[in-house]
């Protein structure tokens, strides 16, 4: 048996796996940007408001990402407008995600690699840059509707 045929003992596969992860975070955080970016023009595109009440996304950097909206009152739940906004950050040295809300606990998601992917997971789930998107800012384009649904 040659050395490329030998299976992998466990130092090695984990030694793979971090360097498939260095290699390859940057790239996830790029599609979870990407797609945070997406929803937040679609969100304009088939939600059309008045340009003051318009989902605004910010790359602040490289690493940061500010989405904001005035929420406006509806007079049954919400009684005043305000501002909810979301910094949306990535640890390239932690390979986390954040998201840090202004009225409610933040969010984590880890950069996670196994002997074959690298991927977003949420706790033991995986999930995809649109499905992360969602869970960061369904609250926030939605705050009335999402709570009846």
């Amino acid at each position: 048996m040659d050395e490329e045929s030998k299976p992998a003992n466990w130092v090695e596969r984990r030694a793979r796996q971090e360097h498939a992860l260095r290699i390859e975070a940057p790239s996830i955080w790029n599609e979870v940007r990407a797609a945070i970016q997406d929803a937040c023009d679609t969100f304009n595109e088939k939600y059309p408001h008045p340009t003051e009440y318009a989902v605004k996304c910010k790359l602040e950097n490289g690493h940061r990402m500010l989405v904001t909206r005035l929420i406006v009152a509806d007079g049954l739940k919400i009684f005043q407008p305000y501002h909810a906004q979301a910094i949306i950050g990535y640890s390239a040295k932690d390979f986390e995600i954040t998201v840090a809300y202004d009225s409610r606990a933040s969010q984590v998601f880890r950069i996670e690699a196994d002997g074959e992917d690298v991927f977003v997971a949420q706790g033991t789930k995986r999930i995809t840059p649109d499905g992360l998107s969602k869970i960061a800012l369904e609250d926030m384009f939605f705050p009335v509707a999402h709570d009846r649904a």
